[in-house]
């Protein structure tokens, strides 16, 4: 196959590189890779970088938005994503999957979540599924916390069309930090709040959460686990196989 193509499978694992050439062309070396500042992502990241530049390669992070990191995987500006999160973002940049100028190539991650949460307590009081959220909205002030804009859009949807009975909610769009800085301040106070969880992340071990039913044509079943199969992905732009001289890299379990 005459391709510089990366295909990034269970990084955190076992690495079986089944073919590297160290003759390979320079242009195959510089590997770009996107960082959205999720925490999850940052580890990936780093384990991919490690065994790169161990092979010989040139990985390099920039710090991007979710729907920049699209164009510019289209655009041949990035080569790997290490957190395209399915179902939800399969839907919700599905023409790029639809034109071929991005590719999945492989699960990453097996046994995830990726939809609404609260504290336990706020779900011991009744709140257990999106449907519940309006029948409690004072109790939220009607907000839903959310994480950098561009990620939000299944949230912003919903409350357009006012599924669940969110008409005139706010979500409340910052950065991972900062939502979860909210759910401290809460927390500490055992006041209420919803926000956009997912595991595996520290969050599930800093606070007793429970994520919440009924979210499936949001974030998709199982709790944003797309039928038992839920997993970041690898993702990279299809045109990696500009170099006809660069062979290709596979990592393994």
């Amino acid at each position: 196959m005459n391709a510089c193509k990366l295909a990034l499978a269970a990084l955190s694992v076992t690495l079986l590189p089944l073919a590297a050439n160290a003759a390979e062309a320079e242009s195959c070396r510089a590997v770009r890779m996107s960082d959205l500042g999720w925490t999850d992502i940052s580890l990936t990241n780093t384990t991919a970088s490690v065994i790169l530049t161990t092979l010989g390669y040139q990985p390099t992070q920039t710090l991007l938005g979710l729907n920049v990191t699209y164009e510019m995987l289209k655009g041949k500006q990035l080569d790997i994503f290490l957190g395209n999160w399915r179902p939800v973002q399969d839907e919700q940049f599905k023409a790029y999957f639809d034109d071929k100028s991005v590719e999945t190539l492989a699960t990453n991650l097996e046994g995830a979540k990726f939809t609404l949460a609260v504290p336990k307590y706020v779900a011991d009081a009744g709140v257990t599924s999106y449907n519940d959220l309006a029948t409690h909205a004072d109790k939220f002030d009607r907000k839903i916390y959310g994480i950098e804009p561009g990620s939000n859009q299944p949230l912003l949807d919903m409350i357009t069309v006012g599924n669940h009975q969110l008409v005139g909610w706010e979500v409340v769009e910052s950065s991972e930090a900062a939502m979860l800085m909210q759910v401290a301040k809460t927390t500490k106070t055992k006041d209420w709040v919803v926000f956009l969880g997912w595991e595996p992340h520290p969050m599930n071990l800093m606070y007793d959460l429970t994520y919440l039913s009924g979210g499936d044509k949001e974030y998709g079943p199982n709790f944003g686990g797309s039928d038992g199969a839920p997993s970041p992905a690898a993702a990279m732009r299809q045109n990696a196989r500009m170099q006809p001289s660069c062979s290709e890299i596979w990592f393994s379990t």
